[in-house]
């Protein structure tokens, strides 16, 4: 996500933009398809999780310049979802930090007709202007089941690996143990889709 910049009085304007990664490491813009060209208003940061806990991840941002002049309220946008798989992963450390900081997870998928694919994640909350989720909420497209689950711990330098592991669920991983536990988590429905200045766009 690349904010805008602009003044109320300054008439030349750069206007947010969203792109998507392409496995082509290149990038789709997505700006229109997303719903973030509803506001005009510059995004001075924003933030990623699964806000409804169905999944997907949703973008809290904080809209408005640093002056004044382009002050605006705060919007939440929410991913309409798809069918797509997923895993969120939970890491609570026990000889590493509890918030499990600089833990890294690697997923290994494999599918007769999509191949292998790998993904990687390292758990933190992100930088400046910006953050995520300490849970790790991973997109895994078509692919319907983890074929590898492994995830390297910094202080205890040692590796927990899970085969098979189901999708569309949450999961709980603590350091040192020999297996995961699946956790529940209730729906949340963000705002009132009926009121137009809830912030939910």
């Amino acid at each position: 996500m690349r904010g805008a910049f602009w003044s109320a009085k300054d008439l030349s304007r750069q206007r947010n933009s969203f792109l998507r990664q392409n496995p082509a490491v290149t990038f789709t813009d997505v700006t229109h398809r997303s719903g973030l060209a509803k506001t005009a208003y510059p995004c001075l940061s924003a933030a990623w999780a699964d806000d409804e806990n169905d999944g997907d991840q949703d973008i809290y941002a904080h809209l408005g310049g640093a002056s004044p002049d382009v002050w605006f309220h705060n919007a939440v946008f929410e991913n309409p979802g798809n069918n797509n798989h997923w895993t969120t992963v939970r890491l609570i450390g026990r000889r590493s930090n509890r918030s499990a900081i600089r833990a890294r997870i690697k997923i290994e998928l494999e599918n007769e007709h999509l191949g292998r694919r790998e993904i990687h994640r390292s758990v933190g909350n992100g930088g400046s202007f910006g953050a995520c989720s300490l849970q790790q909420e991973i997109g895994l497209g078509a692919y319907e089941q983890i074929k590898s689950l492994a995830i390297y711990w910094p202080t205890s330098k040692t590796t927990q690996r899970f085969e098979n592991v189901a999708t569309k669920q949450f999961i709980e991983v603590e350091e040192g143990a020999d297996s995961y536990r699946v956790t529940t988590r209730s729906a949340i429905v963000l705002g009132d889709r009926t009121s137009p200045s809830n912030g939910v766009l």
